[in-house]
């Protein structure tokens, strides 16, 4: 996905590159051309749902604060934040949800302390949006029980440490969807994929206990986003601000 990949497209339309398919994850400044497949999601997509799931949860367990704590105030960042409130309101208008920038996405000691802030404040619910310190975070996190989310792949089998909610959208998972579809013929070059929650197996959001109850509105939630009955922009602007 780095942006100096788009100095080497110009080689799909090379003849030595006829027979080759040219997978891309999306960026800014790489534009579509007839011999490449642009990858690219929505993150407030996977990231409202998150904070749905979460919400959910909340609401079975009767708690009102959660948090968001991520590495560098920045626009992935600010947006995903902003988002995950979003997804929390959706079922919980009144809770509360904070976020708290520790400055580094790979710090486990700014991690540690950020999260330990917001327990300190009474939350019940931690999305460590972080890189390298996300299991420290975590690890923390569990001491508590607090409830707890990935930032983007399946953790569901992790013990030490454990996460209640997988969100799924890692470009290491496109790409590997993608290789599904190569393989079956469907992938198709000259357009760009857009991942659809609902609709693509990815993104998704995988509850890592089985709760009936909680995964049958989670569901009525994301088929009604594939449908375009709700618009997770629209949701985000109304409730994450």
């Amino acid at each position: 996905g780095a942006s100096e990949l788009k100095d080497a497209i110009p080689a799909s339309e090379e003849a030595v590159c006829a027979k080759t398919a040219w997978y891309v994850p999306s960026s800014g400044n790489v534009q579509q051309t007839p011999r490449i497949m642009l990858s690219t999601d929505d993150a407030a997509q996977s990231i409202l749902t998150a904070g749905y799931a979460a919400g959910l949860m909340m609401e079975a367990r009767g708690a009102t604060k959660a948090a968001f704590v991520a590495g560098m105030e920045v626009d992935f960042n600010i947006n995903a934040s902003t988002a995950f409130k979003a997804g929390v309101r959706s079922v919980l208008p009144d809770a509360t949800v904070t976020t708290t920038y520790s400055g580094d996405q790979d710090d486990a000691a700014k991690a540690r302390e950020a999260v330990q802030a917001q327990m300190d404040q009474g939350a019940e619910v931690v999305y460590p949006y972080l890189g390298g310190s996300t299991d420290a975070a975590t690890t923390l996190a569990n001491s508590k029980n607090l409830i707890t989310l990935t930032p983007g792949t399946d953790r569901c089998d992790s013990t030490e440490p454990k996460f209640d909610i997988s969100v799924l959208y890692s470009p290491g998972d496109y790409l590997t969807e993608a290789l599904r579809m190569f393989a079956d013929g469907k992938l198709e070059l000259g357009v760009e994929k857009v991942w659809t929650i609902g609709k693509d197996p990815l993104p998704a959001i995988k509850l890592c206990k089985k709760d009936p109850e909680i995964q049958k509105k989670l569901d009525e939630f994301v088929e009604k986003i594939a449908k375009g009955e709700i618009d997770p922009d629209a949701e985000v602007e109304r409730l994450g601000k």
